[in-house]
């Protein structure tokens, strides 16, 4: 019994000597994971929304510039020399918003700033309606692995990762945008081409949002898809390098004397310069001053094609156009030969010269189409508003409308390969090249082609 009893005696011992080995060792794991944990926030260098910041302040070698949000967008609130890159800010802040430090090299000592690179640093603040966010930016590691920094209310210098750092790292050429205009589709309100020193044309957006031409041609009705078109993009436009910044001596690159001129005015009131040089040996790319800012920058030449454009790129040629089921007669005097349609579309029945040719087939009347169409698409190739013009017509056409609405076109020679055009009288200020009327495929061709097929239907 008295073995017994010692047995258990030495049982107790040693099971309170695990118990206590056991308690060393739980104690001793979780004050490392104290440890880790307050390591771990304390390498947690901030902790935000990206939703809630509403300015984000760079102060960098270049200079401070402002960024605040407006309607979803950037824009630098203390400056106009440089539009805002809206996906670098945004990744700025992204990156911010969530930002822990790799290594934490201690308490910063005024001795150890200028090692880092942080006795002069870049800064970066985010503002929210609460509380701003600050980072100090040092130099890179020697190894390019990571940048140091520090972050305002924390004592200790860091080290974060190198994409995240060169981010952060804000300059000048980081914060303005590639894009040529910095506007969207919808923010460009108005626009005028120079070429030579000589307005090409000038357009804007009407209270409609109708596109039209100013000025001298405001009589022409402009083509709203290759506006459009053209707006595309030139908006979406992204320099290839950037060259220059502060430009003042227009000679350097050839802006002393440009080879074109944009102003482009948008929804915020601003009009903004953009002089085009073919400076250099190499014709893919062409050089772009924005005089608001001095910077130069390199675009390819191909993506800037509308600076060789003329009026009669941008208007609707056509020089008069209506539906077919519109006109009830439509009478065309060619060089003395007289041609007489009647047209009833609603009910199919068609004549040419008094000739009912309602039920002549397929081929003639798609002929007969086809001559209509060709005629309704006559463009006018050239403008001469100051031109006088005098002289019979060689050839007049004349419309009838279902609503008693006579249109008359006469084509009055100009010269062996062009004419004048009249309508109802009126000098339009528009030539018309010869081939345009009788050449292959006009509708005086397709006329001929007409009858051939009325006088086979009848053999």
């Amino acid at each position: 019994m008295k073995k017994i009893i010692i047995a258990v005696a030495v049982l107790a011992v040693l099971g309170g000597g695990s118990l206590g080995a056991y308690f060393a060792v739980k104690n001793s794991q979780e004050e490392k994971q104290r440890i880790e944990s307050e390591l771990a926030n304390e390498n947690v260098l901030f902790k935000f929304s990206s939703d809630d910041v509403t300015e984000v302040d760079f102060n960098c070698p270049d200079g401070e510039f402002i960024a605040v949000l407006n309607n979803g967008n950037w824009q630098f609130s203390n400056t106009d020399e440089i539009s805002p890159n809206q996906d670098y800010i945004t990744n700025v802040v992204s990156y911010m918003c969530d930002l822990s430090a790799e290594k934490n090299f201690g308490k910063a000592e005024e001795a150890d700033l200028a090692k880092y690179g942080l006795d002069d640093p870049i800064t970066v603040t985010c503002r929210t309606p609460e509380k701003d966010y600050t980072i100090y930016m040092g130099d890179p590691t020697p190894t390019n692995e990571a940048f140091y920094c520090m972050a305002e209310g924390k004592d200790k210098i860091y080290s974060i990762d190198y994409s995240y750092g060169s981010v952060l790292y804000a300059n000048k050429e980081l914060l303005k945008t590639k894009y040529l205009t910095g506007y969207s589709d919808s923010e460009i309100t108005d626009f005028e081409l120079i070429r030579n020193g000589e307005s090409i044309y000038k357009t804007s957006l009407d209270s409609d949002n109708i596109w039209h031409f100013d000025g001298e041609y405001s009589y022409l009705q402009l083509d709203s898809t290759k506006i459009s078109s053209m707006i595309s993009v030139l908006t979406r436009l992204k320099a290839e390098e950037f060259i220059e910044s502060n430009l003042t001596d227009y000679s350097k690159y050839g802006f002393d004397k440009p080879y074109a001129q944009m102003k482009i005015s948008g929804t915020d009131g601003k009009t903004h310069s953009l002089l085009f040089s073919k400076y250099g040996d190499d014709p893919n790319y062409i050089y772009i001053l924005i005089e608001e800012s001095g910077q130069v920058s390199t675009y390819y030449t191909a993506d800037v094609y509308y600076i060789e454009n003329t009026v009669n790129d941008v208007a609707v040629t056509q020089i008069y156009s209506t539906y077919m089921s519109t006109v009830n007669t439509l009478d065309i005097n060619y060089k003395g030969e007289e041609i007489h349609f009647e047209l009833d579309s609603e009910n199919s029945k068609y004549k040419v010269n008094g000739e009912d040719i309602s039920d002549y087939g397929e081929d003639v009347l798609t002929n007969l189409y086809t001559m209509y169409n060709a005629l309704s698409n006559i463009g006018f190739s050239g403008i001469e508003k100051d031109a006088e013009v005098s002289g019979e017509p060689e050839i007049t056409i004349e419309y009838h409308l279902d609503d008693d609405i006579n249109t008359v076109m006469e084509f009055i020679p100009k010269d062996e390969t062009s004419y004048y055009l009249k309508i109802n009288g009126e000098y339009t200020g528009f030539t018309i090249n010869k081939p345009a009327i009788e050449g292959d495929y006009s509708f005086i061709y397709w006329y001929r082609k007409l009858m051939t097929a009325i006088e086979e239907y009848k053999l």
